[in-house]
């Protein structure tokens, strides 16, 4: 038998190229997903404008409602929100067995400025902007002056169902402000509380310029019909109240939000007793 030729030779390498899987080919390593926004909050803040005193009950443990870092992630079908705390986040009240989160002591409200504002037209009166300037009920607080949130995420630790009715009689904000996830969009990770929503709730504003507030209180089941679940800061501590505040309703009954240089926390939360008894703090938007 004849050796094979060159181009016999070179025939056989072309096949058996043609011939090799696609799995051999070395694969690209895909790059890690980045969220959309990611914000930190420094540790051991938890103590509202600076004197607020965890409840004296042994459930509230350190931590609980130190806020650490926030991460909103948005693509095409879902918005992911990381609630990260300092301390593992605890159901102690067994939550989860009646249709609860999967925690028993936290509420969050995350604030959202998820809309374009809307254009001046040339020869008309300037457009209202868009969305409220106060938070929702129970904080006792408000947003700075030409800071609007559209979209606020509720989270407490009550059953969505019921929170959902008390929602829906809030005669303050329009269809669709104020979102309760149900119970299967919320999981808990350790230390760390993960919402997941449909994109179309949100505006259409590039994610990326989105405003964001994320307010820690703590989610009190017997609270009145005006206090939105809000457990409140009272002159002192007790075995389920916050202590450092006022008896009345002149300070913000907050333990931690998101601060940064421009808005520290001490200032956003600084409050007085007005002349009526009302005091309201000063929330702001943060943006990336």
């Amino acid at each position: 038998m004849r050796a094979p030729t060159f181009l016999a030779w070179g025939a056989l390498v072309l096949a058996l190229a043609v011939a090799s899987p696609a799995s051999a080919r070395p694969k690209r390593t895909p790059k890690p997903k980045v969220p959309t926004l990611v914000f930190s909050d420094p540790a051991g803040d938890d103590h509202g404008p600076g004197r607020y005193a965890y409840p004296t009950d042994a459930a509230f443990t350190a931590g609980a409602f130190d806020l650490r870092e926030v991460s909103v992630d948005v693509d095409r079908r879902k918005v992911t929100l990381r609630l990260k705390l300092a301390g593992p986040v605890t159901d102690p009240w067994a939550s989860s067995t009646w249709g609860g989160p999967g925690f028993s002591l936290q509420l969050f409200q995350i604030y959202l400025a998820t809309e374009n504002e809307p254009k001046q037209r040339r020869g008309r009166k300037p457009p209202k902007p868009r969305g409220y300037d106060v938070a929702l009920p129970g904080i006792q607080a408000r947003f700075a002056d030409g800071e609007r949130w559209d979209r606020v995420v509720l989270a407490t630790a009550d059953e969505p169902r019921s929170v959902q009715k008390r929602v829906k009689r809030l005669d303050a904000f329009g269809k669709g402000a104020v979102i309760v996830p149900a119970a299967k969009e919320i999981t808990v990770d350790g230390d760390t509380v993960v919402i997941t929503l449909p994109r179309r709730a949100f505006g259409k504003r590039d994610p990326k310029h989105w405003g964001v507030q994320v307010v820690v209180g703590s989610t009190d089941f017997y609270a009145a019909e005006d206090q939105l679940l809000t457990r409140l800061v009272n002159a002192r501590p007790g075995g389920f109240r916050f202590g450092g505040g006022h008896d009345g309703l002149c300070d913000p009954n907050v333990i931690d939000l998101l601060d940064d240089d421009a808005a520290p926390q001490k200032q956003q939360l600084a409050w007085k007793c007005d002349v009526d008894g009302a005091g309201r703090a000063t929330l702001s938007l943060l943006h990336r």
